[in-house]
């Protein structure tokens, strides 16, 4: 998929987009640590604010209710007032509000093959499970929003921690040019 990136972003925060499992929080520590910067990580702060997993939530309440509390925990991590590292869950990206916020601020597209992803997926029991008909919809979809407000794309599946990490530093520092 060829992403033609956004030139600007006036936003404080640097998103990390993606699907579950592409390695979001991962990088996400790591940049943070760099940038001396917190990191806001939904499904952190979601087991925070309700002491469940999504997994659990959306067996629980369904699917639907786990994104309308993963949407609120966006928009709260985005308002927040010190410029912060923020590693929002894959369900935002569904959202025409969430979109037009993430399009305020510096994003980079936290990615990897499917095989990776599912691997991953598999490996955290916190992550909800997909169907694969239903993961090639949704990352075909999500991935046209992901690549429209991206500004760099990283391949977690093609390259290590620290070589991912150093790609984001070096999309922020030609940012800021």
């Amino acid at each position: 998929m060829i992403c033609n990136h956004p030139a600007v972003s006036t936003g404080r925060h640097l998103l990390l987009i993606g699907e579950m499992g592409s390695g979001k929080t991962t990088i996400g520590e790591a940049v943070a640590e760099r940038l001396g910067l917190p990191l806001l990580d939904s499904d952190r702060v979601l087991e925070q604010r309700t002491g469940e997993t999504g997994s659990s939530i959306a067996d629980r309440d369904g699917v639907d209710r786990l994104h309308e509390l993963e949407l609120e925990i966006f928009l709260d991590m985005v308002a927040a007032d010190q410029d912060s590292v923020i590693a929002p869950a894959s369900s935002v990206i569904d959202s025409e509000r969430a979109r037009k916020l993430i399009a305020d601020h510096y994003a980079v597209w936290i990615d990897a093959d499917d095989e990776v992803l599912v691997e991953r997926h598999r490996r955290g029991s916190h992550r909800r499970l997909v169907h694969p008909v239903e993961r090639r919809r949704l990352r075909e979809t999500r991935g046209r929003h992901y690549c429209q407000l991206s500004h760099d794309r990283v391949d977690t599946g093609r390259q290590s921690v620290e070589e991912s990490v150093d790609q984001v530093i070096r999309s922020l520092d030609a940012r800021a040019g």
